[in-house]
């Protein structure tokens, strides 16, 4: 996805006051939403780009084994 700095100045470059200000790798998250009317309310974040909607779907199916009334899984846009 890119790179970014440590410790960026404000026009994108490295700040040249930190001798440590290293190239870091941008990364993309996704997050699932699992909640019940028990009390459930969970957020969880995968850095495994592409592999929420797999989770949420396999939870959707085993909700439905298991009785549960069925909800569409709803993932926020990146």
């Amino acid at each position: 996805m890119g790179q970014t700095w440590k410790h960026p100045n404000k026009s994108g470059g490295p700040d040249r006051r930190f001798a440590d200000n290293r190239q870091l790798p941008i990364c993309l998250y996704e997050t699932i939403h699992l909640q019940s009317r028990n009390g459930l309310n969970e957020l969880l974040q995968v850095s495994s780009n592409g592999r929420a909607q797999a989770l949420a779907s396999a939870a959707g199916r085993l909700a439905s084994v298991l009785g549960a009334p069925s909800q569409t899984p709803a993932l926020p846009p990146l």
